[in-house]
């Protein structure tokens, strides 16, 4: 936390809005192990955002949107689950 807030106030915010690509590592079989849970995937690159969560973004600023998201992604799964046992 405090290493947080040192980096917001000594970049002016300019840290909280950086996202990076969640680390990895590779074995010889190439095959790709995540070692961190990325907060976003976009474009098929997992970021992850080290100041500010997006989900306390979204909670506090979009919680309307994110009812919508879920509820449409609810709906979804249902129409699969029906479509499977179809």
């Amino acid at each position: 936390m405090q290493d947080d807030v040192f980096g917001i106030a000594h970049d002016v915010w300019e840290a909280a809005k950086e996202l990076r690509e969640a680390r990895k590592e590779t074995d010889d079989k190439g095959k790709v192990k995540w070692l961190e849970e990325a907060d976003l995937t976009a474009n098929k690159v997992r970021l992850v955002a080290d100041v500010i969560s997006p989900r306390l973004i979204v909670a506090r600023f979009f919680p309307e949107l994110q009812r919508a998201v879920d509820d449409a992604q609810a709906k979804a799964e249902d129409q699969r689950s029906r479509l499977q046992t179809f």
